[in-house]
């Protein structure tokens, strides 16, 4: 939508203010995602095959989000004006985010699976 409806300017703007907004969201994000995966070693006593996924997984999308933000996002905000470089750095930006979103949503899905995993246990054992 930005390169589509934006002059490069604009775009260079708007892209600023999405690097400082969302990663600030991204990162609490983050933060959440491994509280509730050391909150579900303690509460399942162990790590299944599903939590070490999981596990995995959240070390990925912390590598791409700090690669994204970290690398990509500092990039675009030290450009000095548009160009051909800052709209490549746009379009890696996009595809890294989506890639990252993909992976939270898995990662959701996971998290689902041991949550109907873990309360099938507990209603066996009562």
């Amino acid at each position: 939508m930005l390169a589509a409806e934006l002059d490069p300017p604009a775009r260079l703007r708007v892209s600023r203010r999405i690097v400082r907004r969302l990663g600030a969201i991204v990162l609490t994000s983050l933060a959440v995602l491994v509280v509730t995966g050391i909150l579900n070693v303690f509460f399942i006593g162990g790590v299944s095959i599903l939590l070490a996924i999981k596990l995995v997984l959240v070390l990925v999308v912390i590598g791409l989000a700090l690669y994204q933000y970290g690398n990509i996002g500092a990039q675009i905000w030290r450009a000095d004006s548009p160009g051909p470089e800052v709209a490549a750095l746009q379009a890696r930006f996009r595809r890294v985010g989506l890639t990252v979103g993909s992976i939270v949503l898995l990662i959701i899905y996971l998290s689902i699976g041991l949550t109907r995993g873990s309360g099938a246990i507990v209603a066996a054992i009562r």
